[in-house]
């Protein structure tokens, strides 16, 4: 479902930027992407065009899929 996509979406976008130790702020600068954007897509509640995961996904550098539960590497991570 739809909203469940978002949620993993968030969870991972959150992960990935805390991995990395930027603020909110920080990513959504780096990114050129707003604040309120940044924390709306980490709260599942707004779904992230193709531009804006493009851009997130450069910024964390970490391919586009990562950001899917489908991916390779995010089944491979549910397996550990």
């Amino acid at each position: 479902d739809e909203a469940a996509e978002n949620r993993w979406l968030g969870q991972r976008l959150r992960q990935s930027r805390r991995q990395r130790q930027f603020s909110i702020r920080d990513l959504a600068q780096k990114a050129s992407l707003s604040v309120g954007m940044v924390s709306q897509i980490e709260r599942g509640l707004s779904a992230p065009s193709l531009r804006t995961l493009r851009l997130l996904a450069n910024t964390l550098d970490v391919p586009i899929s990562w950001f899917f539960p489908d991916s390779p590497q995010a089944v491979a991570e549910r397996r550990y």
